[in-house]
């Protein structure tokens, strides 16, 4: 970073950067004393003074009200963890034992965990995809509550093997769901956040005028872990399915109705 800073010296938005502003320091200060302390008295000093220079990062980066107008790199990573995930969930699938037609239909509960989980991360691109058409700016604020989406997102293919392995249990399926209704929280969040730094927006402002989808499917998604939890353990996750279906309805008739304005 000092390199890049020195040779670009006449760089307005890197002077703006300033790498020798004091919340660049302290977590590499941190992250020293975690070498020394893994070194001397306690081994896993590094990952916690890591995780700590982490947090202090994304608290200091939220903070900052700076508006970053050039989202193309975001979206671009989006794209790249999203498409990761995908393929994870693909690659957990086993393989059928033998070429019968036996064999393959005991892999049935796999796949339909794959298809619901590949419903879940298609519907968060396609999210993220009409969501960035629409926008014209974002700050960190936006862009650390999206990580933290995408970093529940990326629990999906685990989540996924461990509900195909014990299909009709509660634990995993309660854990899926919870998963999949932090995932709207944050969605909710990152849009609120986003509607706020640019309110000239119209159409966002419109788009996002309430956020009853999100909140039907949350309330929708936690009935149905109650409901699993005293009968059906299943249901859990066929309820995400179920709400995103919903959501697309009413995100198609809102669609119509701004169309109209």
């Amino acid at each position: 970073m000092v390199v890049v800073f020195g040779a670009n010296k006449s760089n307005e938005k890197l002077n703006e950067l300033n790498i020798k502003k004091i919340h660049f320091i302290i977590p590499l200060i941190i992250i020293l004393i975690g070498f020394i302390l893994s070194y001397t008295i306690y081994t896993p000093g590094i990952y916690v003074t890591t995780l700590l220079s982490v947090i202090l990062s994304i608290i200091t980066n939220r903070k900052q009200s700076k508006e970053i107008e050039d989202t193309e790199r975001f979206e671009a990573l989006i794209d790249a963890i999203i498409a990761i995930i995908i393929t994870i969930i693909v690659l957990e699938i086993p393989t059928a034992l033998n070429g019968s037609l036996g064999a393959l239909l005991e892999l049935r509960l796999e796949f339909i965990a794959y298809a619901i989980s590949f419903i879940v991360c298609f519907n968060m691109w396609n999210f993220t995809y009409n969501l960035f058409t629409i926008i014209n700016k974002i700050d960190y604020k936006s862009i650390w509550t999206i990580s933290v989406m995408l970093f529940f997102l990326s629990l999906i293919p685990y989540l996924t093997t461990y509900v195909s392995m014990n299909f009709h249990e509660f634990v995993p399926q309660c854990l899926y769901g919870v998963d999949f209704i932090i995932i709207n929280i944050c969605s909710i969040v990152a849009t609120y956040q986003m509607k706020k730094i640019d309110k000239s927006n119209t159409f966002l402002q419109a788009a996002f005028q309430n956020y009853n989808n999100f909140i039907i499917t949350i309330i929708f998604t936690c009935i149905f872990i109650i409901i699993g939890y005293y009968y059906y353990p299943p249901i859990i996750i066929i309820s995400c399915l179920l709400s995103i279906i919903m959501a697309w309805i009413f995100m198609y008739k809102k669609i119509n109705l701004l169309k109209l304005i």
